[in-house]
């Protein structure tokens, strides 16, 4: 299956601060960093409600990963 397949629509666009009760999940994904799932943003009394997409999401990334250590090695 491919990797678009495996994972939700995900949706980047900008996000205010007013917006931000709007959100269940705020998912952070880089290269190196893996994926990182935000609980907390104090300034804001904003707390994750859910890790249902981290989850998901964090388990697809890290089975890619080992795709690739695999061919590499």
């Amino acid at each position: 299956r491919s990797l678009e397949k495996k994972l939700p629509k995900i949706h980047k666009r900008n996000i205010f601060v007013n917006q931000l009760q709007e959100f269940d999940e705020f998912i952070l994904i880089g290269s190196g960093k893996g994926v990182v799932s935000v609980s907390k943003i104090y300034e804001n009394n904003w707390k994750r409600k859910s890790l249902n997409y981290f989850k998901l999401i964090s388990k697809v990334f890290n089975s890619e990963i080992k795709k690739c250590k695999k061919i590499t090695i």
